[in-house]
This record gives C-alpha cells, sequence and structure tokens, in this order.
C-alpha cells in the first residue's frame, strides 16, 4: 500500500487514505515498521498530499515505537529543506 501511495500520488482517492490509515490501526504488529517506512519516504518528498497525510497520521500515532526501536533522535529540521 505504501507503493501505491508513492507511485499514484495526488491521485489517491480520499477514500483510500482513510482505508489505509485504518488498516494500519488494526495491525499492530505493522505500526513501528509502517513509521519507520513512512518517515524514510516524506524526508525525500513532501509533495504527495496523500502520502504526506497517511505519514503525518502513521508518525504521530506510531512514531515514538519507530524512534524507540531505532534509538534516534529526530527534529523539525530533519523535514525543513523538503517544505519549499
Amino acid at each position: 500500500m505504501i507503493q501505491v501511495l508513492t507511485t499514484a500520488g495526488n491521485s489517491v482517492r480520499d477514500d483510500i487514505v482513510s482505508s489505509l490509515i485504518g488498516i494500519i490501526s488494526s495491525s499492530a504488529e505493522l505500526h513501528a515498521y509502517t513509521a519507520e517506512q513512512f518517515y524514510r519516504i516524506i524526508q525525500n518528498d513532501i509533495t504527495q498530499q496523500p502520502l504526506v497525510q497517511v505519514a503525518s497520521w502513521t508518525l504521530g500515532e506510531y512514531g515514538d515505537l519507530f524512534i524507540q526501536q531505532q534509538s534516534i533522535h529526530v527534529i523539525e529540521f530533519d523535514f525543513q529543506d523538503n517544505i519549499n
């Protein structure tokens, strides 16, 4: 599903975004994995609104799991270059 979001770009419908969030939330074993994947993807590209929506939700809910597993420190400036 992550590959679909990155490939389809802004063509992804809102109901797909909602469905993907539902799938992620119901799969506890994938929480840390999906947070890590979205973290890595949006470091390079935040121009695709559906991808950013799902990534933001996932990182907001499960980002702490990813950070604890990887022992990394994330700051807002990690993404600042991608805003423009």
